[in-house]
């Protein structure tokens, strides 16, 4: 954590992180936009000091909605917000379950766009309901209205695979949008198990985001603490080797 490394290590992550990207020359170009992403309050209240880039507050436990007065404190050193893909679609045992969070429509009624995390396109990484389909799981994410996410983007480790989605013709079709379009009901396939010995088991309700889960305290003033000399004392190392291991080299020497 930032506050850590400031005063314990001494380095300031923030300073060193505004570095970089000034010196990549992102901070000297508008095609792109910068975005930065943090679990910790403290620290994007420090960046919005010091610099002019667009500060995503990472939400990093999963939680049902977002209390008036978090919502309130996170617009004040933050443009958006990104929240886990259990949070927009709750989950057991990989299974969807009949459950639909306002926590994205509170966001985003809040003024804070919504970003979810993290895509993978490995197939046991979604639910079943998606078809262990990256893409799928994509447009179900981004779908607005009905059984969709209804987010603003993606935060995934497979670029490639959103922007494949994104040339689908199909996307914005409106009321002619093709079945196999819409995202998956939640709960649906869990409900066409027969045997209730083979059900997930039910899942306690999330929390809601409260305004202690957001606020931290000030990021402390980089200390100007040095790391201690090695110490050049000799060092003794002990070795055991189990007897299981000395029979097997001596075996495989044999064999040899």
């Amino acid at each position: 954590h930032a506050s850590f490394m400031a005063e314990k290590l001494g380095f300031g992550v923030v300073d060193a992180v505004i570095k970089a990207v000034d010196d990549s020359g992102y901070s000297k170009q508008s095609a792109q936009k910068v975005m930065i992403q943090s679990t910790n309050s403290s620290t994007l209240v420090k960046f919005k000091q010091l610099a002019k880039y667009n500060l995503v507050y990472k939400i990093d436990e999963v939680v049902k909605d977002a209390a008036p007065s978090s919502l309130a404190d996170i617009k004040k050193f933050a443009d958006a917000a990104s929240v886990s893909i259990k949070s927009v679609y709750p989950e057991s045992s990989n299974f969807l379950i009949n459950q639909t969070n306002p926590l994205v429509k509170s966001l985003q009624s809040a003024g804070l766009p919504v970003y979810v995390y993290l895509l993978m396109n490995e197939f046991f990484s979604q639910p079943y309901d998606f078809f262990s389909d990256a893409t799928s799981q994509i447009n179900a994410l981004v779908h607005k209205g009905g059984e969709g996410g209804g987010v603003d983007g993606l935060i995934t480790d497979f670029p490639g695979t959103a922007h494949r989605y994104k040339l689908n013709s199909c996307r914005n079709m409106g009321d002619k949008t093709p079945y196999y379009m819409l995202p998956p009901q939640r709960g649906g396939l869990v409900g066409v198990i027969q045997d209730k010995a083979a059900l997930p088991p039910a899942m306690a309700p999330e929390p809601v985001l409260t305004v202690s889960d957001v606020a931290e305290p000030p990021l402390p003033p980089v200390s100007n603490t040095t790391a201690p000399a090695p110490s050049h004392a000799p060092v003794e190392v002990s070795v055991s080797i189990p007897i299981t291991a000395a029979v097997l080299v001596l075996c495989a020497s044999l064999l040899i």
